[in-house]
């Protein structure tokens, strides 16, 4: 039997072709990711097309200087859509849903993101507290302790 007849066959055959057809050309399609800044701290507007969030924070850190990191991987976290407003307002709501905290000294901006609602907090490490005198010739000069 040649596709000919198969297509000229009951219409069940040419939805099944259709439907493959169209599969294949969903998932062949690219995925496009689009970022855009425009304006100042003042009035600001974002249009990010399912860009994920660490590069909307990248696009905002180049136009407008700030500064971001995060405890969790953002790679998995997409927004979409135009955000407009004052940086803080665009920040607040390209944040939604996060647990973060902005700061603000003087003209820099820092944004920390530091986990999801309900998440475990990320292990907080201890660091040894600096020696008294950080001057190395000093400490070699300090009496040493026999044990």
């Amino acid at each position: 039997m040649t596709w000919r007849n198969r297509l000229a066959g009951p219409p069940h055959w040419r939805c099944a072709l259709l439907l493959a057809l169209a599969a294949v050309v969903s998932w062949s399609a690219p995925v496009r990711c689009e970022v855009r800044v425009e304006g100042t701290a003042a009035a600001l507007r974002v249009e990010a097309r399912q860009a994920r969030l660490a590069e909307v924070l990248g696009a905002l850190e180049t136009s407008l200087g700030i500064r971001h990191s995060s405890l969790i991987a953002l790679d998995e976290v997409t927004v979409g859509g135009t955000y407009s407003g004052t940086l803080e307002d665009v920040l607040r709501r390209l944040l939604a849903g996060l647990n973060y905290v902005i700061k603000t000294e003087e003209e820099a901006i820092e944004v920390v993101i530091v986990g999801r609602p309900g998440d475990a907090p990320a292990p907080f490490v201890d660091k040894p507290p600096p020696p008294a005198n950080a001057n190395p010739a000093a400490q070699w000069r300090a009496p040493r302790r026999q044990p």
